[in-house]
């Protein structure tokens, strides 16, 4: 298991200009603007950095439970997981 900041990750965006992603415990990441990213890049980053514990914890459920059955079909992980997994990418995505 890897170490860090549990719990869900938000965007912020201070009049500075920049992007914060927040954890429960205080900034996790800032994304500044800068003259080689577009605005719109800048917060796809953004998306996709506070979609990271999500994003692992999705993956992970995954690969535990195809190495709990390395034969096991794709239709019998559990709906729960698959759903875990979908809302990560769509945080990812920004949906």
């Amino acid at each position: 298991m890897i170490n860090y900041t549990k719990g869900e990750w938000k965007l912020v965006q201070p009049a500075s200009g920049q992007i914060e992603v927040l954890g429960l415990t205080g900034m996790v990441a800032s994304i500044k603007l800068n003259s080689l990213i577009q605005p719109k890049e800048m917060l796809a980053n953004a998306q996709l950095i506070a979609s990271a514990p999500d994003l692992y914890e999705a993956l992970k459920a995954l690969t535990n439970d195809a190495q709990a059955s390395p034969k096991i079909n794709v239709w019998e992980i559990p709906y729960s997981t698959i759903q875990d997994a979908i809302k990560a990418l769509a945080k990812a995505e920004g949906k």
